[in-house]
C-alpha cells in the first residue's frame, strides 16, 4: 500500500472518530437539555399546585371572615318610655326567639361555608381527573 492510501486511511479513520465524538457530544448536550427542561416543568407544576392550594386557603379565610362579619348581631335598644318591661325590651320577640334566630343564622352560615369548601374540592378533583 502506498503512503497516499495509508494517509487517506488515517484521515478517514480520524474523521470517523471525530464524527463519532461529535455525535456523542451532541447527544450528551441534548440529554442534559432535556433533563433541565423536565426539571423546570416539574418545578413549575409544583408552583402551580402550591398556588392553587394557597388560593383555596385564602378563599376559605375570606369566606370565614365574611361569615363572621354577617354574624355580628346588633341589638337596638327600645325606647324605655314605650316599654312596660323593666329591662327595656320592646317585647316584639322574646329573648329566646332572638337567640334561636341567631343560632339558625350561625348554623346556616356554617352550612353555606361547608358547601363552598365542597365546591372548591369538587372543582379541583374534576380538574385533576381531566373533566
Amino acid at each position: 500500500m502506498s503512503i497516499a492510501y495509508k494517509l487517506l486511511a488515517v484521515i478517514l479513520i480520524g474523521l470517523a472518530l471525530f464524527g463519532f465524538g461529535y455525535t456523542k457530544g451532541r447527544r450528551d448536550v441534548k440529554a442534559d437539555y432535556v433533563e433541565q427542561e423536565r426539571n423546570a416543568l416539574i418545578e413549575y407544576a409544583a408552583k402551580i399546585k402550591q398556588a392553587g392550594e394557597q388560593h383555596d386557603e385564602d378563599q376559605a379565610t375570606i369566606t370565614r371572615l365574611a361569615a363572621d362579619a354577617r354574624r355580628v348581631r346588633i341589638h337596638i335598644p327600645s325606647c324605655p318610655a314605650a316599654s312596660e318591661d323593666q329591662n327595656g325590651e320592646a317585647g316584639v320577640l322574646s329573648g329566646r326567639v332572638d337567640d334561636l334566630f341567631g343560632e339558625l343564622q350561625a348554623r346556616t352560615t356554617d352550612l353555606i361555608q361547608r358547601c363552598d369548601q365542597l365546591n372548591i374540592d369538587a372543582i379541583r378533583t374534576n380538574h385533576e381527573i381531566g373533566k
